[in-house]
């Protein structure tokens, strides 16, 4: 058999995968909950999530160490193709560095991408739903919930009660059973508070939202679920559907 020259063929192209619709996202190494959370919604509503994943040390000590891992994390997220919005899936840290701080950080690493965090997008949420007094709940340590709550108090919203379950390892995090995070979630609800709002990409909480909404008859900010409604928002898909209350305003 003799061997034949390949047959030329002209290609054609489209814009490529949801051209507009492209989320980068930024989880930890130990993440196991997040990623889920956050794609399941935004695929849903017919945007596309592309990862990438950072070492977290749990260290304030190697701050500026983390900071440029967490940079070229970024940096490394279809950086030919490019992204429509970032998000970068970790409460504590962006309480613990500042939200502004951790919002200049990730517009640094991609200066023409709009950024979010769980942080900057609780508080957009929260804010969308009229909410001025807050239930907060956490799986932190009590040091680090401290910090959540009061970066969940800026500009003027009142933390009338908090819970934590004071834990350290994020693999704990993953193992707290969704039902007792709903319980605590609605033992803090109490009668005085506008909404609740859960903490941390990294315990199953997106889940029970509509459960807990039912039983304090207050609506249910968690971290992945705001992440995803933000980052849908900035990349203008505002009437996009989801858990929650904070999605039901959409519609």
């Amino acid at each position: 058999m003799s061997a034949t020259a390949p047959t030329p063929v002209a290609p054609q192209f489209d814009a490529g995968i949801a051209p507009g619709r492209r989320i980068g996202l930024v989880v930890l190494s130990s993440d196991q909950v997040g990623e889920a959370a956050f794609r399941g919604i935004v695929e849903a509503a017919g945007a596309h999530c592309f990862s990438t994943r950072v070492l977290y040390r749990y260290s304030e000590s190697r701050e500026d160490e983390e900071d440029r891992e967490l940079a070229e994390a970024v940096g490394q997220i279809l950086p030919e193709a490019g992204i429509d919005v970032l998000a970068y899936s970790c409460t504590s840290r962006s309480a613990q560095k500042g939200e502004q701080a951790m919002i200049d950080l990730l517009a640094g690493a991609r200066p023409s991408t709009p950024a979010t965090t769980p942080l900057t997008a609780a508080q957009a949420a929260l804010t969308r739903l009229g909410a001025r007094r807050i239930a907060v709940v956490s799986p932190y340590k009590r040091s680090v919930h401290e910090t959540v709550v009061r970066a969940a108090s800026a500009g003027g919203r009142e933390v009338v009660r908090s819970s934590c379950f004071d834990l350290g390892l994020g693999t704990d995090f993953a193992r707290l059973q969704p039902e007792i995070i709903a319980q605590a979630a609605i033992a803090a609800a109490g009668d005085d508070t506008d909404a609740v709002f859960i903490s941390c990409t990294g315990i199953r909480a997106t889940a029970g939202i509509e459960q807990i909404e039912a039983a304090t008859g207050r609506p249910v900010v968690t971290s992945s679920q705001a992440l995803a409604w933000h980052a849908l928002q900035l990349i203008g898909m505002p009437d996009a559907p989801g858990p929650g209350r904070l999605f039901a305003r959409n519609r």
